[in-house]
């Protein structure tokens, strides 16, 4: 099996920004820009981009054998995609970058593998460094420099997450707060906050199962569990708080995979006021979600949620 990368001659970033849709969410100051700065196009997981398709002429493409799946790959503001994949054979994580005019593969980083990889969900920072969790809990920052005549790949930053993970569990999600603390989930249930400039890491624990469902917005970072979908802001010291939660099984036309005790949906945010919402399983009629406003306080937790339109009001969330 070999990977595929279809490079338009750097399409994204010679195109121009889409203005027939929108809004877009805002741009976090902890990630590269919007659209390609990590598997879902931002912090927000709004799955939108700001740059337009290839278009309907002829494409110049390439194909680069990486003999591995890449469920993420990223590009900076330089230009170079930077590719998270694991090898079919070994299933070793690997980073890869990539050459933006015919996809050549530049330099790798092989990186500890564990029960599970934490770093599917990786994205790039303001730096264009790749943020992701090893096999090892340790929360990455790699780097891509020149080298003589070429390129490496080398961890910048490394901080060790070991301590706030329970023995058994694993990370399953990332994402950057807009102060530039990492957010992190674990598979069961423990949400946390980890200081990259100094070491700090707080965690909450929830009790609840966690399958990769993790977003932030300026001010609110979204987790959904198997049980409920959680807002939640932090304290002084970075410990996440719970601001508000909302039961999935209470709330209206809730679909099987919001159900108590089964996966739940990645919370997806879009506009200049975002909201998390819930999507719904392959099994779910394709028009069913549920919102929530940000702007919801605790007591009102229970009149929060709210049905969205097939295509949705101006600022609702974009369905998965």
């Amino acid at each position: 099996m070999r990977s595929r990368l279809l490079l338009p001659a750097l399409a994204l970033a010679a195109a121009l920004a889409a203005t027939a849709f929108g809004p877009l969410p805002p741009q976090n100051p902890a990630t590269a820009p919007n659209g390609n700065a990590g598997m879902h196009g931002d912090s927000a997981s709004s799955d939108t981009t700001p740059y337009a398709g290839p278009g309907t002429g002829a494409v110049n493409w390439s194909r680069t054998a990486l003999a591995s799946a890449c469920p993420t790959v990223t590009v900076g503001r330089d230009g170079y995609p930077v590719a998270l994949c694991t090898t079919i054979f070994g299933q070793t994580p690997t980073v890869h970058l990539l050459d933006p005019a015919n996809g050549k593969d530049l330099a790798s980083l092989e990186l500890p593998k564990g029960a599970l990889f934490g770093g599917v969900y990786a994205y790039l920072d303001q730096d264009d460094r790749l943020v992701g969790v090893d096999g090892n809990d340790n929360l990455l920052r790699i780097g891509h420099h020149r080298a003589g005549s070429g390129w490496q790949l080398t961890v910048d930053q490394s901080t060790p997450l070991a301590g706030a993970v329970p023995s058994g569990d694993n990370i399953v999600g990332l994402s950057p707060g807009w102060d530039g603390k990492v957010w992190f989930a674990t598979g069961g249930g423990v949400i946390g906050t980890a200081d990259t400039a100094t070491g700090a890491v707080r965690t909450l624990a929830t009790g609840e199962g966690v399958a990769n469902s993790i977003s932030t917005v300026p001010g609110h970072t979204a987790v959904a569990t198997d049980h409920a979908l959680y807002l939640l802001g932090q304290a002084a010291d970075g410990t996440p708080v719970v601001q508000w939660r909302a039961p999935t099984t209470a709330a209206p036309a809730a679909s099987p995979a919001s159900s108590a005790g089964a996966p739940a949906p990645r919370p997806a945010s879009s506009g200049p006021a975002p909201a998390p919402s819930t999507s719904p399983s392959p099994t779910t009629p394709p028009r069913t979600r549920t919102c929530w406003s940000t702007r919801s306080t605790p007591d009102r937790r229970r009149s929060a949620p709210r049905r969205c339109s097939p295509s949705g009001p101006p600022a609702a969330p974009r369905t998965r």
